[in-house]
């Protein structure tokens, strides 16, 4: 620290403004230069990356609580459609397995990309994986496999990966 006085002090010595100043005012100037870096440190530094983390812990927070309500909805549409009574409830078409239906409908409604894996369980029942769907997308076919191939949804998990975008493990039977 002594040194780097030293060295201020040799540079500044040179100046009008810093030879017409005692040692301990030029002490004093130093201080508070040194206290005003400190602060400009701060104000430029600390400061925007700790309203960063607040920013960013708001919207984890935010997203946390979307997903919550996603899952309660889904879950409460899947046990209405459940509970729904269908008395011309379709049945498979064209003696198709259970895994070619659910593979055409996911086909065409866009998530052939989106599909990860295609589990048969038993002859009634099959666990699909998708990753990245829209939600809205992804329930409007879940209603479709129920209402036109009499496929329900026996198990839903989904995690958000953005807004509206999910990935999702479902167990269908018939």
């Amino acid at each position: 620290m002594k040194s780097l006085w030293r060295r201020l002090n040799s540079a500044l010595s040179k100046s009008a403004f810093w030879r017409a100043r005692g040692e301990s005012e030029r002490r004093t100037l130093a201080i508070a230069a040194l206290i005003v870096l400190l602060m400009l440190a701060f104000q430029l530094i600390y400061k925007p990356i700790t309203t960063s983390v607040k920013s960013l812990r708001a919207q984890t927070q935010l997203q946390a609580q979307q997903l919550a309500s996603l899952r309660v909805q889904i879950t409460a549409r899947a046990q209405s459609l459940a509970m729904q009574p269908d008395v011309n409830m379709p049945s498979l078409s064209d003696g198709m397995s259970l895994p070619a239906v659910l593979e055409g409908a996911l086909t065409e409604a866009g998530f052939k990309s989106a599909l990860k894996k295609i589990e048969p369980l038993s002859d009634a029942s099959v666990r699909i994986e998708l990753g990245g769907v829209n939600f809205d997308a992804l329930v409007t076919t879940l209603e479709s496999l129920a209402k036109n191939k009499g496929v329900t949804v026996k198990e839903l998990s989904l995690d958000a990966i953005a807004p509206s975008t999910v990935s999702a493990r479902i167990t269908f039977s018939r």
